[in-house]
Formats: structure tokens, C-alpha cells, sequence
């Protein structure tokens, strides 16, 4: 066999050995990262209940709300795992998802990311105030929802696509994620009574984001990595949104209710 016919296939093999590096080069820099979100919400989320006792003794009590409100708590994180995998893929990983997987160029990825957040903040307020009108219930199923039938024909039309498609996706996707996050503090707030609310709250958001948010774009990557499937984010995403539908569907509505004391 001549040296000529040799070359493609040396040429692949140097290629793929050069995609492994990039990949791992791409994963253990996610996870350093990642690492240390995850030790700031995660000491953060256990220090809620320490903070609460230190400054608010007479009112707060963290054995209360790790047994009496224990079913608003797991809820609560059920809830926020939307909330913490969305966020992190959709706005701070989906720059290199859209760079790395999909082929498009760095300016123009960084474009369909800004694009998409500008969307999250233009939206979130807005999201706020109809949950009022509408319910925090309503607002926060329908988010799951749409996510559930959504995000998986969205991720597959992010290949090969110009760039005014891609903008619109990350527009949906922006839009989606507002009126979840619009509508989740108030939640949060409301399922838990005066006394543990501040230790509920920060214990749920802070414990689902430092195992889920943090780590999503280091899981998403090792899904990539793994499966070889570069639809793996999405799968990742629908799962999280199932978990958030089931929580949502097991809580009661709390809008237009008077506080728990």
C-alpha cells in the first residue's frame, strides 16, 4: 500500500485524536469552573440555615424547616433544577455549544448568546407580573411545558443554520426561560411561612443551583463527549424540566393568597 494511500487515513486519525484533546481540554476546563460555582452556592445554600439562626433566632429555626416544611423544600428544589440547567446551557454554555458543535463562528455565537439574554431581561418583569394575574402555578407549568415539546426541535435546528434562525431559537429560548425565572422568587417566597422563608428559599435555590446549574455545562459536556450525540444538552434540559412539571404539579397554587405566617 502506497504512503499516498495512508495519508487520509493518518490525516482522520490526527484529526480525531485532535477533537479528543479539545474535548478534554473543554471539560476540565468547565469543571474547574464549574467547581467553584458550585462551592459558592453550595456553601451559601448550607450557611442559609446558620445565618438564619445567628441573626434571626427568635424566628427561624433550621430543624423546622428541614422536617416540618420538608416536602416545600424538596418542591422547591424540584422547581429551581428548571430554573439552575436552563440558565447555565442556555446562557453561559450555549457560546461553545454553538461554537464547538454546531460550526458557527465565535463573534456570531456570542451574538446569538447576547441576543438571547438581553431577550431573559427584557422578558423577566414581564413574566413577574403576569404570574400575578395569572398565578405562579399556571406560569411556572406552562414554562415547563413549553421547554418539555420545545427544546428538543429547537436544539436540532441549531445545525446549519443562518444566523437570523439562530437568533430567533435563542429569542425563544430567552423568552421561555424568563417566564420561569419571572415567576420562580415569588414562588419560592410564597411556599414557605415567615419564619423559615429566608432559610427556605436560599436552601432550595441554592442547593438545586450548585448541584444542577453549576455543573450543567461540564455534564452537557461529558454527554457530548460520551454519547457522541451533540442533541445530549437537550436531553439533559428535558429531563430537567420533566423534574420541574412533576414538582409543579405536586405544589399548590399560591397567588392572590395571604402569606403562611
Amino acid at each position: 500500500m502506497s504512503t499516498a494511500s495512508l495519508n487520509p487515513t493518518l490525516e482522520q486519525a490526527r484529526e480525531q485524536t485532535s477533537e479528543r484533546k479539545a474535548l478534554r481540554r473543554a471539560a476540565s476546563a468547565s469543571f474547574m469552573g464549574n467547581f467553584v460555582e458550585w462551592f459558592d452556592y453550595a456553601a451559601y445554600g448550607y450557611l442559609a440555615t446558620v445565618i438564619a439562626l445567628t441573626f434571626f433566632p427568635q424566628t427561624d429555626k433550621a430543624s423546622a424547616l428541614l422536617t416540618v416544611h420538608r416536602r416545600s423544600v424538596m418542591i422547591g428544589i424540584g422547581v429551581t433544577c428548571l430554573n439552575a440547567v436552563a440558565f447555565y446551557l442556555l446562557l453561559s454554555y450555549m457560546p461553545t455549544y454553538l461554537s464547538t458543535e454546531m460550526g458557527m463562528s465565535e463573534s456570531d455565537s456570542f451574538l446569538a448568546s447576547t441576543v438571547s439574554l438581553a431577550t431573559y431581561i427584557g422578558l423577566i418583569f414581564l413574566m413577574g407580573k403576569l404570574s400575578d394575574r395569572f398565578g405562579r402555578k399556571t406560569m411556572l407549568l406552562t414554562a415547563s411545558v413549553l421547554f418539555l415539546v420545545l427544546t428538543f426541535p429547537l436544539f436540532g435546528m441549531l445545525e446549519h443554520q443562518p444566523l437570523l434562525v439562530i437568533l430567533m431559537i435563542q429569542i425563544a429560548f430567552g423568552a421561555i426561560l424568563a417566564m420561569n425565572d419571572g415567576t420562580l422568587p415569588c414562588f419560592l417566597a410564597e411556599i414557605f411561612p415567615t419564619r423559615v422563608r429566608f432559610s427556605g428559599f436560599a436552601f432550595s435555590f441554592n442547593i438545586a443551583n450548585a448541584v444542577f446549574g453549576g455543573t450543567a455545562p461540564f455534564i452537557a459536556t461529558w454527554l457530548i463527549q460520551m454519547t457522541g450525540n451533540k442533541m445530549a444538552p437537550a436531553w439533559y434540559l428535558l429531563a430537567a424540566a420533566a423534574v420541574a412539571l412533576v414538582a409543579m404539579l405536586a405544589s399548590r397554587e399560591t397567588a392572590h393568597k395571604a402569606l403562611q405566617d
